[in-house]
């Protein structure tokens, strides 16, 4: 039989092997994959001496929430000040792409016995958990840990909140 080999159009890689030996005329091809969401792609099926052929369009789709993924870590802050820049986080199925249609709240707590504040609990827009206000008052070292509703979690890097400047002066006596 002939050998037949399997690409995609585009720019995205086609994963799997991409060449078969054709049996009475049919080329099976049994484990390609696509791991990137989108529409639009076509293979290309091409063979010696014989013209190319494309498939009919295709798309493919999101997977389920497989990850959480900090995105943009957050800054150290002076205690009592907001964490600049503010934490996002991506919700991801298991190949990387961002599940833009995720609407499964992501909450965040703090490591240790200090308090965290802020809003906590985010609904994400367009795949991403975007935090706007969490700050500690508390000098120290700690790590952020974000959780799904569906408890999927991602820590953030170590960060410092330092001690701020004097606010007043106090006498005891």
């Amino acid at each position: 039989g002939a050998n037949v080999s399997a690409a995609l159009s585009g720019s995205v890689a086609l994963i799997g092997n991409s060449s078969a030996l054709s049996v009475a005329g049919v080329a099976a091809f049994t484990n390609l994959q696509v791991d990137i969401a989108g529409s639009g792609y076509t293979l290309v099926f091409s063979s010696a001496g014989v013209s190319a052929t494309n498939s009919s369009s295709f798309a493919v789709s999101f997977g389920a929430i497989g990850q959480l993924v900090v995105s943009r870590q957050p800054g150290s802050a002076t205690g009592g000040t907001v964490f600049e820049p503010q934490p996002v986080v991506e919700l991801q199925d298991l190949q990387g792409n961002v599940v833009t249609s995720a609407t499964t709240a992501v909450s965040v707590t703090l490591s240790g016995s200090e308090t965290l504040h802020g809003n906590t609990s985010v609904t994400p827009v367009n795949g991403s958990a975007t935090f706007t206000s969490l700050m500690v008052n508390t000098a120290g070292s700690y790590t952020l840990t974000f959780t799904s509703s569906d408890n999927i979690t991602a820590a953030t890097a170590s960060l410092t909140v330092s001690v701020g400047a004097a606010a007043s002066l106090v006498v005891t006596t």
